[in-house]
């Protein structure tokens, strides 16, 4: 393998490092005002940017959508869960939502409606939550209708998805994946993603991998990817079923997390997204503390 292999694993390592501390550092300190205080004006810097960058040309479009896109969920998740108010908080998940979309973060924003749909479930039950989505719908008919907002072809052109370029790159990079899974079924087939495909019209250099967790059984082999797997849904179902009976804010945030990785790990993200290892640890930590515990709706 190359030096430019090396230096890339290895930045896979430190960066999954910094993040899991970087949850240790978010769980010790989960209840300081002054985090809150730092979450809250990441949040306004955050929309602050979507403001002054509304109307951007593709390459400050592609640097938005990839920096933004992938922080802003996880910041969004904190603050409207350490804020009190209900109205509050399904304002500011609503605004987060409505800028994921806009900036044409696909990963982040269809995962980020299944936090959104569990979060607007707890917080008002099926009913309300039925009639705010149909509300949601009808406005956006409305403003389509209008030509108010245009629908983006990327964001929605779900049943053009064939034409699709990064689809299709990511449909090639899955097929070669699953065949060095196939020929290197137990040891995987590490820093794979390097090797070049003669006759494939895409790229296969070190961003050409598997964008799901099945990066990590070509990774990293077998007994790696089974015990993440394994663990990892152990991990989120514990804290789903504390989740049900429990108002806890740190119960609450790891089960977003957990959720919105989820869906990265099911069908957007390889082994090499950091935010993984935050949410993986994150949900961990909370675990370990609660295990021993009984939760009850206040």
């Amino acid at each position: 393998m190359t030096t430019e292999v090396h230096i890339f694993q290895a930045k896979v390592i430190l960066y999954a490092i910094f993040n899991i501390l970087l949850a240790k550092a978010l769980f010790d300190n989960f209840e300081n005002k002054n985090l809150k205080i730092v979450i809250l004006i990441s949040l306004f810097i955050s929309f602050l940017l979507f403001i002054l960058n509304f109307n951007i040309d593709n390459l400050k479009y592609i640097l938005k959508h990839q920096l933004l896109g992938g922080t802003l969920p996880f910041v969004g998740i904190l603050t409207f869960v350490f804020i009190k108010d209900r109205k509050v908080k399904i304002t500011v998940a609503t605004l987060v939502l409505i800028m994921l979309y806009f900036i044409h973060s696909r990963a982040s924003f269809y995962s980020f409606i299944v936090v959104y749909t569990f979060f607007i479930l707890k917080e008002l039950g099926v009913k309300k939550s039925i009639y705010i989505f149909f509300t949601i719908l009808a406005i956006s008919s409305i403003l389509y209708f209008f030509n108010i907002i245009e629908p983006s072809k990327r964001m929605l052109g779900i049943s053009q998805i064939s034409q699709d370029g990064s689809f299709n790159e990511r449909l090639e990079q899955f097929k070669y994946g699953i065949e060095a899974i196939k020929n290197n079924w137990f040891f995987g087939q590490y820093a794979g993603q390097v090797i070049f495909h003669e006759g494939s019209k895409y790229s296969a250099g070190l961003g050409s991998y598997m964008h799901n967790i099945l990066s990590f059984y070509r990774q990293y082999g077998l007994v790696f990817f089974l015990i993440f797997s394994i663990y990892y849904l152990y991990l989120y179902l514990k804290i789903y079923l504390q989740f049900l009976k429990s108002d806890d804010e740190k119960i609450e945030t790891s089960f977003y997390f957990g959720t919105l990785v989820l869906m990265y790990l099911l069908f957007f993200h390889a082994y090499d997204y950091p935010f993984i290892w935050f949410a993986f640890a994150f949900m961990n930590f909370v675990h370990l503390e609660n295990k021993n515990k009984k939760y009850v709706k206040k």
